[in-house]
């Protein structure tokens, strides 16, 4: 009988257990989508941050069919696609998320990106990386 019991018990532990809801993430260029306000660039030989020119609004929107366009204060200072990828980063010595932008492969950035911040850095020591985030 106590067999019988612990076997019910662990089946139903079990059953619970696998119940729990699976969450899908978004690929990373569904996360992309929009627009992402400039916040500065830091890194260099220096390590400095500068933060952005508030007299300027600088963005980065993503668009479906991975497009991209580069504006500041609405003009559109470039556009064109990008194509997104691992890379080995240097920062974490293993693969992470990287992005190029127009097929040139010396563009190549690797992605952070944390809620509602994007970070865009350069995949080679003493480069920049420039900060974004998210327009609402």
């Amino acid at each position: 009988m106590k067999f019988i019991l612990h076997s019910l018990t662990a089946i139903t532990f079990l059953s619970l257990a696998s119940c729990k809801k699976s969450t899908t993430e978004l690929p990373l260029d569904q996360k992309l989508l929009g627009e992402w306000r400039y916040t500065g660039t830091g890194g260099g030989l220096t390590g400095k941050y500068t933060k952005a020119d508030s007299s300027v609004t600088r963005t980065l929107q993503f668009k479906d069919g991975l497009r991209y366009l580069k504006k500041a204060d609405n003009h559109i200072d470039e556009e064109g696609t990008y194509q997104l990828s691992r890379s080995k980063s240097i920062y974490i010595g293993t693969e992470d998320n990287s992005i190029v932008f127009n097929g040139v492969a010396s563009s190549s950035r690797i992605i952070t990106l944390r809620n509602d911040t994007l970070e865009l850095a350069d995949n080679f020591y003493d480069g920049y990386q420039e900060s974004y985030v998210r327009m609402k």
